[in-house]
């Protein structure tokens, strides 16, 4: 509890990042809780594509755009 506690009391995190962690002494649950995120990350990772492309278009436009004009 003390893993939870310490580092709360601290204000070195917040009490919603402890819910990220998991806590255990078992090697089954320490794999699954490390494949179930890897496997979440692999499907956040085409919409996190499309976002940083539609960034990078808009600041090229913006850039494009202000090179038109003389800036």
């Amino acid at each position: 509890q003390w893993i939870r506690d310490k580092p709360l009391y601290e204000e070195k995190v917040s009490p919603e990042d402890l819910d990220l962690l998991t806590i255990t002494s078992d090697i089954d649950e320490a794999c699954e809780a490390i494949v179930m995120h890897h496997r979440s990350r692999k499907k956040e990772q085409p919409q996190e594509q499309k976002e940083e492309a539609s960034q990078k278009a808009s600041k090229d436009a913006v850039t494009d755009g202000a090179a038109g004009r003389g800036a």
